[in-house]
């Protein structure tokens, strides 16, 4: 199954890849990290590598110059990699970076929370995500609109002390939310940054204009 690109157009994107694997495959993760340079030479910047919980796939992001480069690039890549059997891309609109908190520590879980709203009530939706306050035992790394699948509206990234601290976010703040018909937490089980996390930061004022925070798009590495 292949989601091949929906928008080109002058300048960069931040965009998201899925690739997904058959059962007990784990091959493309180590292709993926083994084809950066690749990736460079055709104008991609590779940011994250991550997996989800209970997904058999890892998901890239990057800054590409279009949906369409991305996905030639990966098409070659993994032309030889015979686990991999699924290929979705899908870009981060509007995305909105938080200040992680700096008394989140590396005991610390992420987790992805998928939202699902109507259009009328998306802006509304995002904009009372985004006032939430940043505390140790939650912290949001961004925010975005992703539209990955027919219902799901928006991504929210977050750091939480556990479970039962993630858990208690969405049913006592995030669903209480007018708007929200639908929230999903998934737990990210890996990751691992792809560049300095000065020049990460770099490619996303890049992207999306003035950062004024400090801590944009943290991983559990550069946590104290």
């Amino acid at each position: 199954m292949f989601s091949p690109a929906l928008e080109s157009g002058i300048g960069s994107l931040l965009l998201v890849a899925r690739i997904r694997e058959g059962e007990g495959e784990d091959k493309v993760w180590a292709v993926i990290e083994g084809s950066l340079q690749t990736l460079t030479s055709k104008g991609i910047i590779p940011l994250y590598l991550s997996k989800r919980t209970h997904h058999m796939e890892s998901s890239l992001i990057v800054s590409a110059p279009s949906n369409d480069v991305l996905f030639d690039a990966l098409i070659d890549i993994l032309a030889g990699v015979g686990s991999a059997d699924g290929l979705w891309i899908f870009s981060l609109v509007k995305p909105k970076f938080f200040d992680v908190a700096t008394n989140v520590g590396k005991d610390a879980i992420r987790f992805l929370i998928t939202i699902t709203t109507r259009p009328s009530d998306a802006m509304k939706v995002y904009n009372a995500i985004s006032s939430f306050r940043q505390t140790s035992d939650l912290s949001m790394t961004y925010l975005a609109f992703t539209c990955q699948g027919h219902c799901d509206t928006l991504t929210l990234s977050v750091f939480a002390k556990s479970n039962d601290h993630v858990n208690r976010f969405v049913d006592q703040e995030l669903n209480v939310v007018e708007g929200i018909s639908k929230s999903t937490i998934t737990p990210i089980t890996k990751s691992k940054r792809l560049l300095p996390y000065a020049e990460m930061v770099r490619v996303l004022r890049k992207e999306v204009g003035d950062i004024d925070i400090a801590r944009p798009m943290m991983d559990l590495s550069d946590l104290q």
